[in-house]
């Protein structure tokens, strides 16, 4: 095949950079890998669909109601036992 024929920088992707060891890496080079770290998560858990339930999704349906009536004027919001009361004055 083709890869026997090739140098092993051919066939395989280099990494960017020098390779360090831990004790040679700055603070900054810690963080930058943190960071991707962190962002190759958050890309995992986006692609991967969450388990639903519904009384989760009731309750983040209220959230994101609340959220959008707490940003209107005249709007005050009361909270009795579970039940979520919503009292609108209009001028």
């Amino acid at each position: 095949s083709d890869s026997t024929l090739l140098a092993p920088e051919e066939v395989h992707l280099r990494p960017k950079g020098d390779i360090k060891a831990d004790s040679e890496r700055t603070d900054t080079d810690k963080k930058h890998a943190r960071r991707l770290l962190k962002h190759k998560l958050k890309l995992k858990s986006k692609a991967t669909p969450k388990a639903t339930n519904p009384e989760e999704e009731e309750k983040e349906e209220k959230r994101t109601l609340l959220k959008k009536l707490g940003k209107m004027k005249n709007v005050r919001i009361e909270k009795v036992i579970s039940y979520v009361f919503l009292n609108c004055s209009i001028n």
